[in-house]
């Protein structure tokens, strides 16, 4: 007897720990480009999906500080589902470029995603010393409440003055991370294994 209310109790564990979508890939829609300068920026009609990634095609997205101080500026949003026995607990955003700098010269890369109402800033990377150089920068949301879909904004911007450029080489990504729902008969599974054993070791006694 013990030994299958143990089966039935490791069973159970296995079942609420292992998912059962073997493929669990989400759905990105509703894709929409800023448009704050058509000509750079996030390219909303060139994205494609890989997995639980989007990959965001970028325009001429170069600032350019030889004719005066220069900024560009463009915003991404789209929604992401998660598949069906599955939570999204939060998403990645990741993105990089090159930057050459004179003396004198400064060029400047920030910006934020929010995803499901919480935002995280990237941060001021601010480039001085001369010479070029790549870059890259990233930032996380980790969701308070994690959700079925959500609402992904991006806001991104490149500064440079002086004797200085700087621009992304594509393509931006954003990851998005997926835990399993869990499943009210496993656990109630696990419940009736644990007051099997219980009763049990009780006659035993």
């Amino acid at each position: 007897m013990r030994k299958y209310v143990l089966m039935i109790c490791m069973a159970a564990v296995f079942l609420c720990t292992v998912p059962w979508a073997q493929a669990a890939t989400v759905t990105f829609s509703d894709i929409v480009d800023g448009d704050l300068n058509p000509a750079v920026g996030f390219d909303a009609d060139a994205t494609s999906a890989t997995g639980n990634t989007l990959n965001i095609a970028l325009g001429d997205f170069k600032a350019d500080g030889d004719d005066g101080p220069n900024s560009v500026l463009d915003t991404l949003a789209f929604t992401v589902t998660a598949p069906e026995g599955w939570y999204i607990t939060g998403v990645r955003y990741e993105e990089g470029g090159t930057v050459y700098v004179e003396t004198g010269g400064i060029a400047v890369a920030t910006g934020s995603i929010t995803a499901g109402g919480v935002a995280s800033n990237f941060g001021s990377h601010i480039f001085t010393s001369p010479g070029d150089t790549g870059w890259s920068i990233w930032g996380t949301v980790d969701l308070t409440t994690p959700a079925e879909s959500i609402q992904v904004s991006i806001v991104n911007s490149l500064f440079a003055a002086g004797e200085a450029w700087i621009q992304k080489t594509g393509p931006a990504s954003v990851e998005v991370m997926l835990a399993p729902v869990p499943i009210p008969s496993t656990l109630l599974l696990l419940g009736s294994g644990v007051f099997g054993l219980a009763l049990w070791r009780r006659r035993r006694s």
